[in-house]
């Protein structure tokens, strides 16, 4: 197996993670779908905090899955 850069497999979930809940706030803006409820927090700030924090945990995600995957690429390279 080849291996990949783990820190480019971070920004890609985390910009996957971001992209998509950046569409839905922009879906709830709309009026297409139902807004996210965290406590009592206004919507503008809500929508920051969702986002910013699945970026963030996207990354943590991807750096992880890369960093795994190149293990498993060392190992089992003839």
């Amino acid at each position: 197996m080849r291996s990949i850069n783990p820190i480019k497999a971070g920004v890609g979930f985390g910009v996957l993670g971001g992209a998509f809940h950046l569409g839905r706030v922009v879906l709830v803006e709309l009026g297409w779908a139902q807004p996210h409820t965290i406590g009592s927090l206004n919507l503008p700030l809500t929508a920051a905090i969702l986002i910013s924090t699945m970026v963030v945990i996207g990354f943590i995600v991807g750096l992880g899955l890369g960093i795994l995957w190149n293990r498993l690429a060392a190992t089992t390279t003839p």
